[in-house]
């Protein structure tokens, strides 16, 4: 390989790997961030608390406060997130459980989850029943159309 085309490969290649392993954890920044607000916000989008960690690997400084913070945010926002009527908007969606209620908080959304699911299903079956008779009534036309060509030669 030319000495050109090794160097352009190599810059080429440490562009690539510095996309790798981003996240949106890691694009905020380590001063002046709403710990709380983002504790809340980690747990509203389903995040596990672990999430944490990834801040403390990017941004080695955080305090002891910063941590308070970010969980305090976290529970609100699991009290949120893990309500009847959220697992039941999310079952309906068609989306999968994201197992991040606690034991204590995990009754109602899964109260609401089984019965968004119940709810999904029926949806399901009936357009299903629909798309099932719409095919039998075109079946029915195409055959009332064939008699009656048959009928008129």
């Amino acid at each position: 390989m030319k000495p050109i085309a090794f160097i352009f490969t190599l810059i080429f290649m440490v562009i690539a790997l510095m996309g790798c392993g981003t996240s949106k954890v890691k694009q905020a920044s380590c001063n002046g961030n709403d710990w709380q607000a983002l504790g809340r916000q980690a747990a509203l989008d389903a995040q596990s608390v672990r999430v944490f960690d990834q801040y403390i690997a990017s941004c080695p400084s955080l305090k002891n406060e910063d941590k308070k913070l970010f969980i305090a945010g976290y529970r609100d926002g699991l009290k949120q997130f893990c309500s009847y009527e959220n697992g039941y908007k999310i079952a309906v969606k068609d989306k999968s459980d994201p197992n991040v209620c606690p034991y204590e908080l995990r009754a109602e959304f899964e109260r609401g989850y089984k019965e968004g699911s119940a709810e999904l299903m029926n949806q399901k079956y009936l357009k299903q029943k629909l798309k099932d008779q719409s095919e039998e009534r075109r079946m029915r036309n195409i055959d009332q159309l064939d008699r009656d060509q048959n009928r008129s030669n």
